[in-house]
C-alpha cells in the first residue's frame, strides 16, 4: 500500500493497562447497589411504599448495568486478542460507516413510521 516506511507514524496499540483496581471497585459498587436493592424492595413490600419498591426495581438496572461493566473487565482480562483491538474498528474497513448508515435508516424508520 505504501512505499516508503510508515514505522515512524506507527504505535502500539496494546490499551490492555492493569485495570485490577477499576475491576475490585467495581465489584464493591455492585455489591453495595445490590444490597440497596434488596434492602429498598424488602422495605417497599413491608410498608406497601410503592416509591420504595419502584426505587429497589430501578436499582436493578444499575446492577444489571454494573453487572455488564463487570463483564467487560472479565473478558478483556481473560480474552486478549490482539485481533479484536481498537485499530480493527477505527474505520480501515469501513464499519464505522456502516454503523452511521444504519441508525440514519433507523432514526429515519422511527420518524416516518416502520
Amino acid at each position: 500500500m505504501h512505499r516508503t516506511n510508515q514505522s515512524r507514524w506507527q504505535h502500539a496499540h496494546d490499551y490492555a493497562l492493569d485495570s485490577s483496581v477499576a475491576e475490585r471497585r467495581t465489584r464493591i459498587v455492585i455489591g453495595i447497589t445490590a444490597t440497596m436493592m434488596v434492602v429498598e424492595i424488602a422495605a417497599g413490600m413491608a410498608f406497601n411504599s410503592m416509591a420504595l419498591l419502584a426505587d429497589g426495581w430501578h436499582m436493578s438496572t444499575h446492577v444489571a448495568a454494573f453487572l455488564i461493566t463487570a463483564l467487560a473487565y472479565y473478558f478483556s482480562r481473560r480474552r486478549r486478542d490482539p485481533r479484536y483491538q481498537f485499530r480493527h474498528i477505527s474505520g480501515q474497513d469501513g464499519r464505522p460507516r456502516r454503523l452511521c448508515q444504519c441508525g440514519r435508516a433507523v432514526r429515519y424508520r422511527a420518524a416516518h413510521g416502520w
